[in-house]
């Protein structure tokens, strides 16, 4: 097995961990424009096909986001036991079947359920943080970057899919998006998981380490944590807080987005392009913070962040 591993190196021609990196970003590209993002652009019609009112289609997917936090831990000891593929290929697949069945419900309570028992439970299970832990353990040297790049792929695929499911929606019904999403996503999951290795480690290669004439005290300062060490730390729990509140506030908004662009004035599709340019503006920002976070102290990027957005929303 040991005798593979040149071979491995030399036919990908470069790094594995970029191989790992090229899957995680497409699949976050589909994750987060079929699963996530898209939600804004269900939310109307799912409202008026059901009969539901705002608070009850706004329970939805709080519903999702809810599960998302709790299920965080929890996936994390998975990831650790079994590696970030299986997590994949598990949450990829329920996830897609999901959104097949949800295309057949009409039934509010059933709704909910299969919403947040299928494809809640499958994207936070494999296609969410398990993608950017699977890049974590791959690079170090070069970790802001490659974090960034993986994270870019969650606003590409805001970018690039929203328009498109926008005009399936407008021309064939949330429904039939839906079923096509989910099979498309069913295909194509399990061949891009296939790619993603648990660690460098695992496949004799060495990892993305420092540079030998790096600076010391970078090196230095590289200390690992178990999860009760983290947990009695004062940064975690203040990461943890700033999570919170973006998440929060960023959920809020995202979700009804889309229908605040129609109660402006603006069509279904018209409401869905506006929808995406933002994230299609975020992509050249997650990128330069990334590259940057190599290069400088991290607290002031994110400190200067979190205090630009709060400014925007208030504004």
């Amino acid at each position: 097995m040991l005798n593979q591993v040149p071979l491995v190196r030399k036919a990908r021609g470069a790094y594995y961990g970029w191989w790992v990196l090229g899957a995680t970003f497409v699949l976050g590209v589909l994750s987060g424009g079929i699963f996530s993002h898209s939600n804004a652009i269900f939310f109307g019609p799912i409202k008026r096909d059901l009969g539901l009112n705002s608070t009850q289609t706004s329970l939805i997917f709080s519903l999702v986001r809810a599960e998302g936090s709790f299920a965080g831990p929890i996936v994390g000891r998975f990831v650790d036991k079994f590696g970030a593929r299986p997590m994949i290929i598990f949450g990829g697949l329920l996830a897609s079947a999901g959104f097949m069945a949800l295309s057949w419900v009409h039934n509010y309570v059933l709704f909910v359920v299969i919403f947040v028992g299928m494809v809640g439970v499958g994207k936070s299970s494999g296609l969410g943080q398990v993608l950017i832990s699977a890049v974590n353990r791959w690079f170090i040297r070069r970790r802001s970057l490659a974090m960034s790049i993986c994270i870019t792929g969650f606003a590409s695929g805001g970018a690039v899919l929203l328009p498109l499911i926008s005009i399936g929606v407008s021309t064939i019904g949330w429904r039939d998006v839906m079923l096509y999403s989910g099979i498309f996503m069913a295909v194509i999951v399990v061949p891009l998981a296939l790619l993603v290795r648990h660690s460098p480690e695992q496949m004799g290669i060495e990892p993305d380490l420092l540079r030998p004439e790096d600076d010391t005290a970078t090196q230095t300062s590289l200390v690992d944590f178990t999860v009760r060490q983290a947990l009695r730390t004062r940064s975690y729990w203040i990461l943890f807080t700033g999570s919170v509140l973006r998440i929060t506030m960023w959920g809020a908004i995202s979700v009804h987005a889309v229908e605040m662009f129609v109660w402006k004035g603006m069509s279904q599709g018209e409401a869905g392009l506006m929808f995406s340019l933002m994230f299609f503006l975020s992509i050249p920002m997650r990128l330069a913070a990334g590259y940057l976070g190599d290069h400088i102290p991290l607290q002031p990027m994110m400190g200067g962040g979190m205090v630009a957005a709060s400014l925007a929303v208030v504004a």
